[in-house]
């Protein structure tokens, strides 16, 4: 495989300015309760922002890579609350990556690692295979093994990125039950604590 790295950054040396988020646009309801409230609003406010900025920085590397790419496929591990980070977490990426080997016939032309607040990422830049295409297998692979609910596989274009909604598949079900897990975060059905201790339980499963 043909791989590119870029120079490990912080999210504080980046120049941002118009760059939208390709994969969230500000903050979703479970990361603004991240942080235990006997913290204080300053450190809240500290850790949100750095959230912020980090996956910002995803951001600007997809687009670096999209200047050469028909799609990125962004691979990341789900861990509510904070810190973004989770013994496994690591070992859950490469895992994944070598199912995304194994399930697409097009070798990525680029890769990129990115440590930062919002958590490790992968980001695999594709030149020939069709965004929708890829979607599905990401999806395929999101849906398989039970340890890869706590993983995130995001496709984005030069457009934004990819629904897997609108390729058919249900929402991404929430950790602790059946219903979709973005109405589940923005309601406040479950303590931050079971979940993320059910993430770290599944992190526990990946081999």
């Amino acid at each position: 495989r043909d791989l590119h790295s870029f120079p490990t950054r912080r999210s504080s040396d980046l120049q941002l300015g118009g760059v939208s988020s390709a994969v969230d646009d500000g903050l979703s309801a479970i990361d603004r309760n991240a942080v235990n409230p006997v913290g204080g609003a300053s450190e809240e406010r500290e850790f949100l922002i750095r959230l912020l900025k980090s996956r910002e920085e995803r951001a600007w590397v997809q687009t670096l890579l999209l200047r050469d790419a028909a799609c990125v496929l962004q691979i990341a591990v789900n861990v509510p609350g904070a810190p973004k980070r989770l013994a496994g977490d690591e070992l859950a990426l490469r895992r994944t990556e070598e199912r995304i080997g194994r399930a697409v016939s097009e070798s990525w032309s680029s890769r990129v690692y990115l440590v930062n607040a919002a958590g490790p990422a992968v980001l695999l830049a594709f030149r020939e295979i069709g965004p929708l295409s890829l979607k599905s297998r990401a999806v395929e692979i999101e849906e398989g093994e039970t340890w890869c609910r706590v993983m995130d596989l995001d496709v984005v274009t030069g457009t934004g990125p990819v629904s897997r909604v609108a390729l058919g598949f249900e929402p991404r079900r929430c950790l602790l039950c059946t219903e979709n897990s973005k109405v589940c975060a923005r309601e406040g059905r479950h303590e931050m604590s079971a979940l993320r201790g059910r993430a770290a339980e599944l992190l526990l499963l990946v081999r």
